[in-house]
This record gives structure tokens, C-alpha cells and sequence, in this order.
């Protein structure tokens, strides 16, 4: 009887945005921001009803604002960073429970990493090979553990484990959460900035037509309801493409060619091209061609796309005929 290579195909459960981890951001964002939108909004009410000039209104928001802006930087970093570590640490331990549920369990150094806490994976690691699992490093941050509910998940699975993937530490990741820290930290910053701009946009036009200051207030307080939704707007697109973004570096090294398309109509226009894309197969390093944008796309990549993707794993088993 011979043998034959009989390839299947698993699909993963997607690893979707964490809702907490967005409320949580947009709530620090809003923190952050609201002191300096209020005390912008306080000095131009004050001045263009004080008999100031637009020159000398202008002059007196630079200077409210430029003091903060070092803290404000530092601040945002810090925001950045926490959101950015959190969002990996819950992506990572999605997909682990993803993982478990299909069976699947992960290998580093040569030790299957099932159920294990850091430091046991590191002792095990470290006697069996002598090296440092630095992988620990790309899978999560320094410092950091699975939680509970996934090592759970995965100690109960051990048993039916199909296959192990071997994983290997990547310089790419550490480049990626750079970057999505650096591209936040500049978000935040802006908020301010723009409203800034705004602001003097509505002292002009009250000065020019000669408007009462109840007119002023309403729409400065508008503006800041405008700033409010802008934090809630960056939270969730950025939660959406930073959790899509570490999940597919972390399948890929994992040698996860292959993904289905999943539309999840979100966003308040769903795009006409992603509801098309649904249930469609791509390769994880392309995406599928938008004829919208006229390039190929990824899920989560273009501004406020909320889609995701189901990772698939080729499997070859031996089969008897």
C-alpha cells in the first residue's frame, strides 16, 4: 500500500480589535487633549470680547499652547506606548487561543511552548539549548506573560496537538511597534494643533461679522465635541490596524502564506470592493487588488477598514491508499 500526501487546510479564528483596549485609549486621548482644547477655547472667548485684535487673540493661543507642547509630547508617548504593548500582549493572546482550539502549539529553541509561563519556558530553553528565548521579545513585551485564559486554553489542548510550529525572533516587529508608536504619538499631537487652527478660524469670522458671544461659545463648544470624536475615530482605526498589522508579522513567521478575506461592516459606509472581497483567498505579503484605490490592499490598511482575515494552515498528513 503506498503513501500519499493528502494536503488540508485549517482555518484560524481572526484575531479581532479588543474593545476594552480602544475605550481605554480613546478615554486617555480625550484626557490628555481636553485641558488644552478648554483652556484655547477660554483665552478666545475672552479675548475677542476683551476688544483684542485677530493679531493679538492669535498670539495669546500660540502662547497657551506652546508651553504644553513638551508635555503634551512626552504624555502622548507614553499613551502610545501603553497602547501599543497592551494591544500586542492581546493580539498574541488571541491567536494563542485561536491556535489552541485547532490544535496547533508553538515551538521555540526546540521546546514546545504549551501551557508554559516565561520563566518555565526560559529555564527549559536555557537548559536544553543554552541560548535566551529572545523570541519572548517579538512575541510579547519584555516583562510580559500569556494570560491566563490562554495558557488555559492551551494546557487543555496539549494532548490533541496536530502539529508545532517553530517560531523564530524578528527585527521586523520590533520596527513595526516602533512605528506604530512614533505614528500615534504624532496623532495625538495633532489634536490640539488642529483645533488651534479652528479656533482662530471662528474668532475671525465672529470679529468680521460682529457676532455675540453666545455665538462664539456654541460653536467652540462644538469644535470640541468635533475634537472628542476625532480621539474616538484614531482609537479605533488604530486599534483595528495595529491588532490586523501584529498578527499577520506573527502568522507569516510562522510560514502562514495564505488568508480568507473577512468583511465585518463596521465602519458607517462599508466599502463596495471589501464587501466583494469576503470569503476570498490572498496571500498574506499582497492582499487583494481595490479597484477603489487601484493597487492591492491588506485588511485593516486603508483608513477606518475594519476587515480582518482568517490566517489558513497547509497541512500535509499522510494518507493510505
Amino acid at each position: 500500500m503506498a503513501l500519499r500526501q493528502k494536503k488540508t487546510e485549517t482555518r484560524l479564528s481572526p484575531v479581532l480589535p479588543n474593545a476594552g483596549i480602544r475605550a481605554r485609549y480613546a478615554r486617555r486621548i480625550k484626557a490628555l487633549t481636553a485641558f488644552i482644547v478648554s483652556r484655547l477655547n477660554e483665552r478666545a472667548l475672552r479675548g475677542a470680547h476683551g476688544g483684542k485684535t485677530l493679531k493679538e487673540i492669535s498670539k495669546d493661543l500660540k502662547a497657551e499652547l506652546d508651553p504644553v507642547t513638551p508635555i503634551l509630547e512626552q504624555k502622548a508617548k507614553e499613551i502610545a506606548e501603553e497602547f501599543v504593548d497592551s494591544s500586542s500582549v492581546a493580539s498574541l493572546n488571541s491567536l494563542v487561543g485561536g491556535l489552541g482550539k485547532a490544535g496547533i502549539g508553538l515551538s521555540i529553541a526546540g521546546v514546545t511552548a504549551v501551557g508554559l509561563r516565561y520563566a518555565e519556558l526560559a529555564a527549559q530553553v536555557a537548559a536544553e539549548s543554552g541560548a535566551r528565548p529572545r523570541v519572548l521579545k517579538w512575541w510579547l513585551p519584555e516583562g510580559q506573560e500569556l494570560s491566563q485564559v490562554a495558557q488555559t486554553r492551551l494546557a487543555f489542548t496539549e494532548r490533541g496537538v496536530k502539529k508545532v510550529f517553530a517560531v523564530t525572533g524578528r527585527k521586523s516587529f520590533d520596527r513595526l511597534r516602533d512605528k506604530f508608536v512614533a505614528h500615534n504619538v504624532g496623532l495625538i499631537r495633532k489634536i490640539p494643533v488642529i483645533h488651534h487652527k479652528r479656533v482662530e478660524v471662528l474668532v475671525a469670522q465672529s470679529l468680521r461679522q460682529g457676532n455675540t458671544p453666545d455665538w462664539l461659545s456654541a460653536r467652540l463648544h462644538a469644535l470640541g465635541d468635533i475634537t472628542e470624536r476625532r480621539a474616538e475615530l484614531i482609537a479605533t482605526d488604530q486599534t483595528n490596524k495595529i491588532f490586523e498589522q501584529m498578527t499577520r508579522e506573527r502568522v507569516k513567521s510562522m510560514g502562514v502564506k495564505r488568508a480568507v478575506w473577512l468583511h465585518l461592516g463596521l465602519g458607517k459606509t462599508d466599502r463596495s470592493t471589501h464587501i466583494d472581497m469576503d470569503g476570498k483567498v490572498f496571500n498574506v505579503e499582497e492582499g487583494l487588488y481595490d479597484s477603489d484605490v487601484g493597487r492591492k490592499v491588506l485588511p485593516g490598511e486603508l483608513p477606518f477598514c475594519y476587515c480582518s482575515m482568517r490566517p489558513l494552515l497547509d497541512e500535509a498528513e499522510g494518507v493510505s491508499v
